[in-house]
């Protein structure tokens, strides 16, 4: 008969330590379901605004842009004897740069920075084009 009231008594307690591990994971389930949630609603730190990009910079930035547009689309007239009809068709994919073919196989680029136009004309060497803009963008490290 002890022998039997023994079984019981670790039986018992045998349950009550389910009961109290399984309490825990309750806890723990709970604790790491409200730990989700703040993360998943607390905001993200704002990122400080970049800093304002120098006119001279963006004005180089134009040049460099028009330059290598004005490549592709010489290449272009070199390769096919002909001017693209648009620059998708010389491989530019630019909406902010305008092309204009002319008539005897010149053309013009061109595109706006901070509300003043920057403009290309094929009758002028590339390089004369490009001027400084390589120096200014290389020490600023854009």
């Amino acid at each position: 008969m002890s022998e039997f009231i023994q079984d019981k008594r670790r039986e018992v307690e045998a349950e009550a330590k389910a009961r109290s591990s399984g309490m825990g994971r309750h806890i723990l389930v709970g604790l790491l379901a409200a730990v989700c949630i703040a993360a998943w609603i607390a905001p993200y730190p704002a990122a400080t605004a970049p800093a304002p990009v120098d006119p001279k910079v963006e004005r180089a930035s134009s040049r460099m842009t028009l330059f290598l547009a004005a490549q592709s689309v010489t290449h272009f007239r070199a390769v096919r004897g002909r001017l693209p009809t648009s620059l998708a068709e010389a491989g530019v994919e630019s909406a902010l740069i305008v092309f204009n073919p002319g008539l005897d196989g010149s053309f013009t680029l061109s595109t706006h920075v901070r509300g003043q136009s920057v403009s290309y004309d094929s009758s002028v060497p590339l390089q004369s084009f490009l001027g400084q803009a390589e120096e200014v963008i290389s020490q600023t490290g854009h």
